[in-house]
C-alpha cells in the first residue's frame, strides 16, 4: 500500500515519499475473487470439453462466480494513516488517498469519529481509539504548529523538525535566531496581557489619549490610555469591537518623514526637527485623525492649542494592552 500512496503523492502533490511512519493500517479485502475466477475457468473447461450442462448453467455460473464477487469488491475498506515530515495522509479506499500539509491545516475539531482536520475542502478524520499512543504524536505536532487553534496552547507553538528513526517519530525543536521584533515582544510581554506584532489595520485610534511617548534605539514608543480593537484582530475573539486600556504601540526602526506643528486658530506652522522634543510635545495629546500606509503612518494630534502632524515609516509595529474593559 505504501507504493500506491507514494505514487499518488508524487503525481497529485508533487511530493516524494521518503521518510515516514505508518501509524495504523487495516485493510478488509474481498478474498473471493481469485478463487471464484479459478472455479469459473474450471466450469468453462468442463462446458467445452464434456457438454455435461447447457449454456444457461454457464451463464448462471458466470453471474455467481464473477459478477457477484466483483460487486462485493466495492465493499473493500482501507484505513491507513501515515505521517511524513510535512504531511498527514489517510487512505480510505483503494483509490481515495487524502494528504494534508501540517502547515496548511485551517480547521481542527472533533466529532463522533474522533479528531477532524481540514484544509479547505480536504478532510481527514482520526480515531484515537485505533491510533493509540500515536495520536499523542500527532497532537504534539499540531500543537507545536499552532494547528489546534487553542489559545490556551499558544505557549507550545514553536519551530520543529519531524524526524523518523527506527520507526519512531521524534519532534526536534529548531533553534532560531531571535529577530529584533521578537526581542521587543519579549522585553515587554510581562507588562501587557496582549502583545502582538502587526494587525495595525484592526486598531482604531480615534480620540486616543497619548499618556507617554519616546524614542529608544530608533524605535518609537507610544503609550495610549485606550484603543478600540476591531473583531478582525486575532486577540479579539468576539464578533464586535472591544475597548482595550493601558495600551502601547511600538514602531520599530522608525524613519520620520516630517513633523509639523500648527496653531489651531491660525495658519502659522513650525517644522520640528528634534524628535525628542516632538515626543515630549505630544504627551497628553489626543489622536484626532490617522492614516495607515504600508509600513507607514500619518498622525494628527491635538495638544492644547496646537495640531501636530507627523508622518513616518517603520519596519514593524507591535501593539499591546493590559486587558479589555
Amino acid at each position: 500500500m505504501i507504493d500506491k500512496i507514494s505514487r499518488v503523492l508524487l503525481r497529485k502533490y508533487k511530493y516524494k515519499l521518503e521518510s515516514y511512519k505508518v501509524l495504523y493500517e487495516e485493510i478488509n479485502k474481498n478474498r473471493l475473487i481469485i478463487p471464484s475466477i479459478i472455479l469459473f475457468l474450471i466450469v468453462v473447461a468442463f462446458y467445452f470439453t464434456t457438454n455435461a450442462f447447457d449454456f444457461v448453467v454457464l451463464a448462471f455460473a458466470f453471474f455467481i462466480l464473477i459478477i457477484i464477487p466483483l460487486a462485493l469488491k466495492k465493499d473493500e475498506t482501507y484505513d491507513i494513516v501515515v505521517i511524513t515530515p510535512e504531511y498527514i495522509i489517510k487512505q480510505t479506499t483503494k483509490r481515495n488517498i487524502t494528504a494534508i500539509k501540517f502547515d496548511d491545516i485551517k480547521k481542527f475539531g472533533t466529532n463522533n469519529n474522533g479528531i477532524v482536520i481540514k484544509d479547505g475542502e480536504l478532510e481527514i478524520s482520526l480515531d484515537p481509539s485505533v491510533l493509540a499512543e500515536d495520536i499523542l504524536i500527532v497532537m504534539d505536532i499540531l500543537e507545536a504548529k499552532g494547528k489546534t487553534f487553542d489559545k490556551t496552547k499558544d505557549y507550545m507553538i514553536r519551530p520543529i523538525k519531524i524526524v523518523f528513526t527506527d520507526d519512531e517519530v521524534k519532534i526536534v525543536e529548531v533553534k532560531t535566531i531571535e529577530s529584533s521584533t521578537d526581542r521587543i515582544v519579549s522585553e515587554h510581554i510581562g507588562n501587557y496581557g496582549m502583545l502582538t506584532p502587526g494587525f495595525i489595520d484592526d486598531i482604531l485610534l480615534l480620540n486616543a489619549v497619548i499618556e507617554e511617548a519616546y524614542f529608544k534605539e530608533n524605535n518609537f514608543y507610544i503609550k495610549i490610555a485606550r484603543i478600540e480593537v476591531k473583531p478582525g484582530h486575532p486577540e479579539n475573539i468576539l464578533f464586535e469591537s472591544q475597548i482595550a486600556n493601558d495600551c502601547i504601540m511600538i514602531f520599530e526602526n522608525v524613519n520620520v518623514s516630517s513633523i509639523v506643528k500648527r496653531e489651531v486658530s491660525g495658519t502659522k506652522e513650525e517644522v520640528i526637527e528634534n524628535q525628542d522634543s516632538f515626543s515630549k510635545d505630544i504627551r497628553k495629546g489626543v489622536i484626532s485623525d490617522w492614516k495607515y500606509r504600508k509600513n507607514g503612518i500619518d498622525l494628527q494630534i491635538y495638544v492644547k492649542q496646537y495640531i501636530i502632524l507627523v508622518s513616518f515609516e517603520y519596519k514593524e509595529v507591535v501593539i499591546g494592552w493590559k486587558k479589555f474593559i
